[in-house]
């Protein structure tokens, strides 16, 4: 089955592209404050993927972001690379990798109360 490229996304896409976008914002912060620079920012490429910046692309921009984010959550362990590969659509690997990352802004978050 072909899409037109720029498609609307159903709403169950939508509802997890917000999701992951919450967990990756709230990382961001967190890898922020660990930083003695305060300084961090998402890859261009995934920042051009957030919905004001690409409203036009609708499913596509979602598909292109759950798959854009292995490098920024560290996803070095094949365990993690083959469940994402294996979700059967673009919400499934999006709800995975927000879970991954409210995983590691919970961990840094716990690291950061220690230090603190």
């Amino acid at each position: 089955l072909s899409r037109a490229i720029g498609a609307s996304a159903p709403a169950a896409v939508v509802a997890a592209e917000r999701e992951t976008w919450r967990a990756l914002d709230a990382l961001v912060a967190l890898v922020k404050r660990s930083r003695s620079s305060g300084v961090y920012d998402l890859p261009p490429r995934v920042e051009a993927l957030r919905p004001a910046n690409a409203p036009q692309l609708g499913l596509d921009r979602a598909v292109r972001l759950s798959f854009s984010l292995d490098s920024v959550l560290g996803l070095d362990r094949a365990a993690d690379r083959q469940r994402l590969l294996d979700s059967r659509s673009a919400a499934e690997r999006l709800r995975g990798l927000t879970e991954l990352a409210d995983e590691q802004g919970i961990a840094l978050a716990a690291a950061l109360e220690g230090l603190g």
